[in-house]
């Protein structure tokens, strides 16, 4: 029998998973595109605790990246650039 998903998600409710490494990076997350049951797009739900940074300055080749910032502050790089960016803001890394 297929189990039922639901067509929403709480972000409250979903069940995160730790990671940490050494000590700048830590963070908790969910993929919560898997959740929902979509498979043509990722959505992930990070929550980073303050002063730490979810992982290594990077950058990707074949896919696009977004961020919304749901609560906190915190800096952003792009390129050689640095953002604050804070609660409120969308970030589009192409």
């Amino acid at each position: 029998m297929e189990t039922k998903r639901k067509p929403a998600v709480n972000l409250g409710n979903v069940e995160l998973s730790p990671f940490s490494q050494g000590t700048k990076y830590a963070c908790s997350e969910s993929e919560i595109g898997s959740v929902l049951g979509l498979s043509q797009i990722g959505a992930t739900y990070f929550v980073v605790p303050p002063g730490m940074s979810a992982c290594p300055f990077h950058s990707h080749h074949v896919e696009d990246q977004m961020f919304i910032i749901l609560s906190g502050q915190a800096d952003y790089r792009s390129g050689a650039d640095s953002y604050v960016v804070k609660a409120g803001d969308v970030l589009g890394a192409p």
